[in-house]
This record gives C-alpha cells, sequence and structure tokens, in this order.
C-alpha cells in the first residue's frame, strides 16, 4: 500500500486505472484453460508447438503484475517506473492473448474436437469461445489515453532520463512518453530524444545503418545539373524520360544534414517535409547552364544535362527495407478490435436467401393471377408478366423490410440497391420469358380454365428462374449487415 498523501493516493488510483484490465485477461485465459482441455487431444495431434504456445499463453495471462509501493509523493520518475513496468506487463499479455484468441479462431480444431461428440459437449464449445472473445474485448476496450493524461497531471516534468535508459524497452508507456519528452524538449536536449527515437524505430525493426558494397550505389550527385564538363568516368544513364527516383531524403543521413531536411516529429506538413519525401523528380528540364566543374564520375540521364558524382564514405538506412519485409505492417492501421472483428466476420458464410427470393415469387405472383383476364393471350400475357409497376412496389415492400430502422446513410445505400436489384430482375424476367413462354397455339386449343392453369404455372418457372439468376451473381446477399454496422 502507498501513504496516505496526495501524490501517493493519485499514483494509486492510476495503478488502480491500469490494473483493472488485468481481471478481463484472467478471464479469457481461465476459460482458455478449460476450452484447451477439451480439444487438447486435437491439437496435440495436429500442431504440438501450438498446444505450447497455447499453454504459456495462458500462464502468461493468469498473472499479475506487482508494483514496490513508493514511500511519500512520488517523483516523475516514480510514477515513469511503476507505469513503464506496468505496461511491460501489458505487452506480454497483450501477445499472449492473440496467441489465445488464434486457438479459439481455429475452427479445424473445433469441428474435429465435436466430431461425434453430445449436445452437451457442443454446446460447452460455444459457450466457452463466446465467453473467452466476450473478455479479450472487454480487455481491448481499456482507456490508455485517460492513464497517460492522468500521468501526465501527477508528473511535474517529463522524466527524459527515464525515457532515455528505456530506448531498448518500447511499449505503449513509453512511446508516450517519449512523445511528450520531445514535445517540451528544445535544442540538444530535443536531438538527444529525436535520436534515441531513431535508434528505438531501429531496434523495434532490426534495421541499422549499412555502408553499400556496390561502388555505383556509392556514389552520390554533389552539382547541379550543366553542361558536359568534358573528361572524367562518364556514366550515361539516358532515358526518354528522364526521371530520378531519389531515395535519399529517406535513407541517406548525410543528404538530410546537407539539406537541412530534419524536421520534427511535431512540425506538420511543411515545403520541408514535402522536398525531403519527394523521391520522384523530372531532370534536364531546360537549357543547360555553364558547364560543370570537373569531376571524377559525371553523369547524364538525357544526353544533355550532365552533374558531378562523389564517391565517399556514406551509409545507408536498412530501415525501409524492413518496413517492406513486415508483411503485416498495415494491421497497425486498424483498431484491435476491429481486426478481431474483420476476421471473424471473414470467415461468415452469406445468409441463405432462399425465403427471401420465395417471398419475392409469391408476391408477384399474387399481382399477376388478380391481373390477368380470363380469356388472355398472348399479348396480354407478356404485358402483365413484365408489369414494370408491380414488380417495382413488390421488390420495394419486400427488400425495405430488410433494411429496418437504418441511419440516413444505410437507408440511401439500400435505395441504391434496391434500383440495382429491380433492374436486374426486370431483365432477367425478360430473358426467362423468352426461353419459357408457352406456345402461342396453346392460346387457341386449350380450354379457359387449363389456359389459365399453364399460363401461371409458366410464369412461376419464368419467376423462379429470374431470381436463381440474380442469386448466382449474390445480388441478393448485398443486403446482409455491412461492417460499418459493426461499430
Amino acid at each position: 500500500m502507498y501513504t496516505q498523501n496526495m501524490g501517493s493516493r493519485a499514483l494509486d488510483d492510476i495503478i488502480n486505472m491500469v490494473m483493472s484490465r488485468f481481471s478481463h485477461a484472467r478471464d479469457m485465459a481461465s476459460t482458455a484453460s478449460k476450452y484447451i482441455a477439451l480439444i487438447s487431444d486435437i491439437i496435440r495431434g495436429l500442431d504440438p508447438a501450438a498446444l505450447t504456445a497455447a499453454l504459456g499463453a495462458v500462464s502468461c495471462a493468469e498473472g499479475s503484475p506487482t508494483i514496490d509501493p513508493t514511500v511519500g509523493d512520488p517523483s516523475s520518475r516514480d510514477v515513469a517506473v511503476a507505469l513503464a513496468a506496468l505496461y511491460d506487463k501489458i505487452a506480454a499479455t497483450d501477445r499472449a492473448l492473440d496467441i489465445l484468441r488464434a486457438v479459439f479462431a481455429n475452427n479445424t480444431w473445433s469441428k474435429l474436437a465435436m466430431y461425434n461428440k453430445s449436445s452437451t459437449y457442443v454446446l460447452d464449445v460455444h459457450k466457452l469461445r463466446a465467453t473467452a472473445i466476450t473478455a479479450h474485448n472487454q480487455y481491448l476496450s481499456a482507456d490508455d489515453d485517460a492513464v497517460f493524461v492522468a500521468a501526465r497531471a501527477l508528473m511535474v516534468e517529463p522524466p527524459v532520463a527515464f525515457a532515455l535508459e528505456r530506448e531498448s524497452q518500447i511499449n505503449k508507456f513509453t512511446i508516450w512518453l517519449f512523445g511528450w519528452s520531445l514535445s517540451t524538449a528544445s535544442g540538444s536536449a530535443a536531438r538527444r530524444i529525436q535520436a534515441a527515437i531513431e535508434r528505438c524505430k531501429d531496434n523495434m525493426l532490426g534495421s541499422a545503418l549499412v555502408a553499400p558494397m556496390d561502388v555505383l550505389t556509392r556514389l552520390r550527385p554533389t552539382s547541379v545539373s550543366g553542361g558536359d564538363p568534358g573528361g572524367g568516368v562518364r556514366i550515361s544513364n539516358v532515358t526518354g524520360s528522364p526521371m530520378e527516383f531519389d531515395m535519399r531524403g529517406l535513407i541517406d543521413p548525410v543528404y538530410i544534414e546537407e539539406n537541412g531536411f530534419k524536421t520534427s516529429p511535431l512540425s506538420g506538413l511543411t515545403n520541408q517535409v514535402l522536398k525531403r519525401f519527394n523521391t520522384v523528380r523530372r531532370l534536364g528540364e531546360g537549357t543547360p547552364s555553364d558547364p560543370i566543374a570537373a569531376a571524377a564520375n559525371v553523369e547524364t540521364i538525357d544526353g544533355t544535362h550532365w552533374r558531378a558524382l562523389e564517391d565517399g564514405d556514406r551509409t545507408l538506412s536498412t530501415r525501409p527495407s524492413r518496413y517492406a519485409c513486415l508483411q503485416n505492417i498495415t494491421a497497425g492501421c486498424f483498431d484491435e478490435k476491429a481486426v478481431h472483428v474483420l476476421n471473424e466476420y471473414a470467415a461468415l458464410k452469406p445468409a441463405s436467401t432462399e425465403i427471401l427470393r420465395g417471398r419475392i415469387v409469391d408476391r408477384i405472383m399474387k399481382g399477376f393471377e388478380a391481373r390477368l383476364s380470363g380469356t388472355p393471350s398472348p399479348a396480354e400475357f407478356h404485358a402483365v408478366a413484365t408489369d414494370a409497376d408491380d414488380i417495382t412496389q413488390v421488390l420495394l415492400d419486400t427488400l425495405s423490410e430488410y433494411a429496418g430502422d437504418a441511419s440516413p446513410e444505410a437507408i440511401c445505400t439500400y435505395a441504391a440497391k434496391t434500383d440495382f436489384v429491380i433492374r436486374s430482375l426486370r431483365t432477367e424476367i425478360s430473358r426467362a420469358l423468352d426461353a419459357l413462354a408457352p406456345p402461342v397455339r396453346a392460346y387457341s386449343e386449350m380450354v379457359p380454365t387449363e389456359l389459365t392453369a399453364l399460363l401461371l404455372s409458366s410464369y412461376r418457372s419464368i419467376l423462379a428462374r429470374a431470381v436463381d439468376e440474380l442469386e448466382r451473381s449474390s445480388t441478393w446477399n448485398s443486403y446482409d449487415v455491412t461492417l460499418k454496422e459493426l461499430f
């Protein structure tokens, strides 16, 4: 327990705010333990390593962090030390719960485990999965921003020295701490923090500064384009469209320093930022100026304009290539809860549209039968069968039942979809009518009652073919719930 002074109580409140999320982690771990016990034989047979990882994740998620008490008012460093330790545990718990979530999401394991099992066993499996997912969603809903706001209010100033000590141990709190420290620093202090942030990026990505082995790669322009100087090693890269793809603003520290392209992470979008990250530029425009000074290496890309190249000690960052190697680099662009919902949604099979299609056919048939006269002609049959007003009204009435009490945006979406379906169905009815319409002689050879029965049967077949054709193109499934409505 902390001593009951103002500062320690405030820190105690912040710690309790963070600790509350671990109860949800323990709930998921407890549920996962029971679930794994039910399907462990299946996992062990298919992927023993996955079973070991899952059991380790359960053990990790069941543990709670312990924080040493502080005597008296805590300093900024005391607050930072406590929260950094807590967020180290959160980072480990995040990884553990992701492993467990993957176990619950593996439908192959669950289906094999439930094969030939009793209904009670199957129900238990589904209940455990639902309980675990609920607990994980509650864990993910924890508000880190509220913790950081409270921590900033308690700390007098950013503990910059502590942040620099933690550059090799990054978590959500230390990332926020670096941002706060940088926003209050200037001059050499800001440059020291910026350098630490860059090292943090390299530590996380496994990137580094390297010296290119290729001589041509080491060459870099040292002059603006001008006339042919003559002499030197002449490198011709002539192309019909002289465009240069220049990555130096991203990977060359010397180039960035010499051109004054260093920027603050808080600077926003400026001309300096645009120039640094403009990696594509057109060269050789206009008449060449005076010849450039003689150089050991010169280059042209259009046969007219030349520039000097220098071979010196250079280092390039491997960070861009490391970014490219991370296949899941876009995962950070999504909310974690959204990622899980997206994955689960993608695995769902579209709901059956059999009831919807049957309802549409029955309602159109009802109007068709009411409008058909006792002694119809081929022209009348065709006109009633393709009646645009009746088909449109039936689809509007039927499809609007699926919209429900939706938002204005969703209503607009449904309206656009309905218009497309109306036009598509009328087109398919016309096509089916050409193929399945009764022969003309039936109108003169059959008695009225038999003819009416034939026309009703034929039209039902025509409608069935039309709606089934739209089913093949997944038209009816477009009325399934959209992902936007899940959030």
